[in-house]
C-alpha cells in the first residue's frame, strides 16, 4: 500500500496563464503580452514564459534552479544552489513585502482562492522609494517550493515576499518612466494530467552557461 504522503508528493498541474502589460513605451510593445505555463510535479517545477521577442525557462529539482533566457537570440543560462540563491541578495530580504490576506474568496479554473494585497517599497537609500501595492488571488490547494519565484523577484518580477500558496491572479500598477504601468496576470486553466520526469530536466544546448556570479554582476544596473 503506498503511503498517502507519497501520493500527494507526485501530483501534477499543468498551469496555464496570459499576462499583459498596459501602459509601457511604444519602443517595448513588443513585451506587452506574454504566455505563461508552469508545470509542477510534488517539489520540481518548471516554468515557461514567452513573447515576441523574449523567452525564458525556469526549472527547479533537488535544490537546484536553472534559468534560461532568450531575448532575441542571445541565449543565457546559469545554474544556482538553493542555498546560494538565498544568500545572494541580503538587501532584498531585508526589505519584505508586507503582505495582507484579506477574508474575499473567489473560484479560479477550479480552485478557492483568496485575496492577498502585498505592498513593497522599491528604489535605493539615495532614491525617495515608491510603494507597489500588488493585488493576489492565492490558492494553497496547489503547492510548490518558492524558490523558482524568488528567482524571478531577483531579475525585477513581481515581489511577493513569503506568499503562502500559488497565486492563479496577479494584477499591479506602479510607476515606470514617469507612466502608470499595469501588469495583470490570469490563469486561464490548470490540469492535473501526469507529467513525466523528463519535463523538469534542463535542455541547456545551444545557451551559454555562466557562473550564477557572473550573471548577477551582467544585472547590476538593470534592476529596479
Amino acid at each position: 500500500m503506498v503511503h498517502a504522503s507519497l501520493l500527494s508528493a507526485q501530483e501534477s498541474y499543468t498551469i496555464r496563464m496570459q499576462a499583459r502589460v498596459e501602459g509601457l513605451p511604444k519602443e517595448y510593445a513588443a513585451y506587452s503580452e506574454q504566455d505563461i505555463t508552469t508545470y509542477i510535479k510534488g517539489e520540481k517545477s518548471k516554468t515557461e514564459v514567452s513573447s515576441m521577442m523574449y523567452s525564458s525557462e525556469v526549472y527547479f529539482r533537488n535544490d537546484s534552479l536553472t534559468m534560461l533566457n532568450d531575448v532575441m537570440g542571445d541565449k543565457i543560462g546559469y545554474t544556482v544552489t538553493k542555498s546560494e540563491l538565498e544568500n545572494s541578495n541580503e538587501a532584498a530580504k531585508a526589505r519584505k513585502p508586507e503582505i495582507l490576506y484579506t477574508k474575499e474568496t473567489k473560484s479560479i479554473a477550479g480552485y478557492l482562492c483568496t485575496k492577498a494585497i502585498v505592498t513593497q517599497l522599491t528604489g535605493t537609500k539615495k532614491e525617495k522609494p515608491d510603494t507597489i501595492r500588488t493585488i493576489v488571488w492565492v490558492t494553497e490547494k496547489i503547492k510548490t517550493d518558492q524558490t523558482p519565484r524568488h528567482a524571478q523577484q531577483r531579475r525585477g518580477g513581481i515581489d511577493l515576499g513569503d506568499l503562502k500558496g500559488h497565486p492563479l491572479e496577479m494584477e499591479m500598477t506602479h510607476r515606470q518612466d514617469g507612466a502608470d504601468v499595469k501588469i495583470k496576470m490570469t490563469t486561464t486553466s490548470v490540469s492535473t494530467s501526469p507529467l513525466g520526469d523528463e519535463i523538469f530536466t534542463p535542455q541547456t544546448g545551444g545557451y551559454r552557461m555562466v557562473k550564477y556570479s557572473e550573471w548577477r554582476e551582467s544585472m547590476k544596473g538593470k534592476e529596479r
